[in-house]
């Protein structure tokens, strides 16, 4: 029997950095959120952010998973460690200046 795609799990990992803006990032964040089939977990790899981006970044551990990187400006290897992070096997990837449409997933 075939799976109904609202049936599959599926994780989102958003990629932000020191460089990116706060209000992009929590526009690609609620865009996820609001998806009409959710993600059963949600991702943020924060390579070293700072100020209000840190605080933001912070304000969602509870919600997601958050994980810190330092990679010098290696963004592949953020990536492959927000993908280490994540438990399902479909995993969709999103920069911080990303916005998913409500029926992207």
């Amino acid at each position: 029997m075939q799976k109904q795609c609202n049936d599959m799990k599926y994780s989102v990992f958003i990629c932000v950095c020191k460089y990116d803006d706060t209000e992009d990032f929590l526009r690609a964040y609620k865009s996820i959120v609001h998806q009409t089939v959710p993600p059963s977990e949600i991702v943020v790899c924060a390579d070293r952010p700072r100020g209000r981006l840190l605080e933001c970044v912070r304000s969602l551990e509870g919600a997601c998973r958050v994980i810190y990187t330092d990679s010098e400006d290696d963004h592949a290897r953020s990536r492959q460690a927000a993908l280490d992070a994540c438990t399902n096997e479909l995993v969709a990837v999103m920069d911080a200046d990303d916005v998913a449409f409500p029926d992207r997933f």
